[in-house]
């Protein structure tokens, strides 16, 4: 069983700095990184990624952010990446936010090319567009067909960890919402457990994957559930469960992946359990 914790957002929320992001400044880029949840990989192994990736992420921003603007002239006001980009030495994508100005709820999934590469390799990318009154006030949008609650889930767990989950590459830089990040750790976990098993853990016949890519999925997502596990109290048992996550998303197995989710869950439920008596 799975307990399911709601998010606890107070609109309307703030969301976006008066700064804006320049990326290519080192001390900045430094900065953004420090604040990340994933500066550190494993204890205190520094994430090295995002130095080594700094020049793609932008690279690959450049694009994303002419596209949207080419493909749709909507005001782009923020551009930020997130996932398993910003961790996994062998992402499956790189998944992109934008916010613009407005109300709207967007997904898009393909593949670019970056002209500036000699080897003109293609990266698989994911954008969603996002408008900045869905994050500030919480509102859903009436055109896709995305249901209330799937909107809700996604605006409640990307409007409370902007500052912390995801790294700004243009545009205007996000406001430290730490409160309202900390007080919604354990329904970040919730919204990764349940969403995890529904999608990846169990057979899903609308999810056309193969047991790698779903133990991919799997252990991506444990990764970082057991990182806000860490941030609620940092203790011997959370470090190691996110060292072993981790250490098996260089070799994920589909079996390995299902007893390291199960084991984040019971962390999770006795740690719930533990927290409200």
């Amino acid at each position: 069983m799975i307990n399911k914790i709601p998010f606890r957002i107070r609109f309307p929320l703030k969301i976006l700095n008066s700064r804006k992001v320049d990326f290519q400044d080192k001390d900045l880029r430094k900065e953004l990184f420090n604040r990340n949840i994933y500066y550190y990989l494993d204890k205190n192994k520094r994430n090295t990624l995002l130095e080594e990736r700094a020049k793609l992420y932008y690279d690959l921003s450049n694009e994303v952010w002419n596209r949207i603007k080419d493909n749709s002239g909507l005001e782009v006001l923020s551009l930020s990446i997130f996932g398993s980009s910003l961790f996994s030495e062998n992402p499956g994508d790189f998944d992109f936010l934008a916010i613009v100005k407005g109300n709207e709820f967007s997904l898009e999934e393909t593949s670019l090319r970056l002209n500036c590469l000699s080897n003109k390799e293609k990266y698989n990318i994911g954008i969603s567009i996002k408008g900045l009154e869905n994050f500030t006030k919480g509102i859903c949008n009436s055109d896709p067909p995305a249901s209330e609650e799937f909107q809700k889930q996604i605006i409640y767990r990307t409007a409370s960890a902007l500052f912390k989950r995801h790294l700004p590459i243009r545009g205007y830089d996000f406001i430290n919402n730490n409160r309202e990040f900390r007080r919604n750790l354990y329904a970040q976990v919730s919204d990764l457990l349940n969403n995890t098993f529904d999608l990846y853990y169990n057979e899903n016949k609308n999810i056309n994957l193969n047991k790698s890519k779903r133990a991919q999925k799997i252990l991506s997502r444990m990764y970082e559930a057991a990182t806000y596990l860490n941030l609620t109290g940092s203790n011997k048992t959370t470090e190691n469960l996110r060292s072993a996550v981790y250490q098996s998303m260089n070799n994920p197995l589909f079996e390995d992946s299902r007893r390291l989710f199960n084991e984040v869950l019971n962390y999770y439920n006795n740690a719930l359990g533990e927290k409200n008596e």
